[in-house]
């Protein structure tokens, strides 16, 4: 389970009242929110908080 990730680049997500694009996806997760400002989230706030995909 901690090898697949439930989203892919370019999907949008929410995690943690943050939401955007995802850019990356390495030993964090980054994305892109709409006001072009860059958020990286680390694999343990994914992990264990609800994710909405879209």
């Amino acid at each position: 389970m901690l090898l697949h990730e439930a989203f892919q680049l370019g999907d949008r997500i929410i995690v943690e009242g943050f939401e955007g694009t995802v850019e990356k996806i390495l030993l964090s997760t980054q994305i892109i929110s709409d006001r072009g400002e860059r958020v990286i989230m680390p694999k343990a706030i994914v992990f264990t908080n609800s994710v909405r995909v879209s």
